[in-house]
């Protein structure tokens, strides 16, 4: 088991990492060249990790995406 300060020091970069892949898909919504939604979606499984909010924005997304697309696999 890796000691707890460097898993915290993960924790956080994993975190601060999400959150400017979600502010780039914002970003991307506006953009033409990125891709908003697909990096919204990134960030939020990033963050699921340590976020219960964000997994369970990430697990209605999982059942709009079901719902709406016949063919949508996991």
């Amino acid at each position: 088991m890796k000691p707890l300060k460097e898993r915290s020091w993960w924790r956080i970069v994993r975190i601060v990492l999400a959150w400017a892949i979600i502010l780039a898909g914002v970003v991307g919504l506006f953009l033409p060249f990125l891709q908003g939604i697909l990096l919204i979606i990134a960030g939020l499984a990033l963050l699921a990790k340590d976020s219960p909010w964000a997994r369970g924005v990430l697990e209605r997304a999982k059942a709009w995406a079901k719902k709406r697309y016949k063919g949508y696999k996991e």
